[in-house]
């Protein structure tokens, strides 16, 4: 299974969150080399299925729904690759 844009922005954003659940929306789409508009749409996206919350300047909040999600993507990604 091929991971969708949207995935690889969530999965970006929990790699961005660290040990935490807060992550800035605008770096992760920039190292995903994004412009601003897909980063947002992206952000928008995730936000519409309950995964992140965005915040004020740029923040954001990885929800444990997103996380869950992330971490299953992840281990599929991983397996895909053996």
């Amino acid at each position: 299974m091929a991971v969708s844009e949207r995935h690889r922005f969530l999965l970006a954003a929990a790699e961005a969150t660290g040990a935490g659940d807060y992550f800035h929306w605008q770096r992760v789409g920039d190292a995903l080399g994004w412009t601003d508009t897909d980063a947002r749409q992206a952000m928008k996206s995730l936000e519409n299925q309950s995964l992140v919350i965005a915040l004020q300047d740029g923040q954001a909040r990885l929800l444990a729904s997103g996380r869950t999600l992330a971490t299953k993507l992840a281990s599929q990604d991983s397996q895909r690759r053996r």
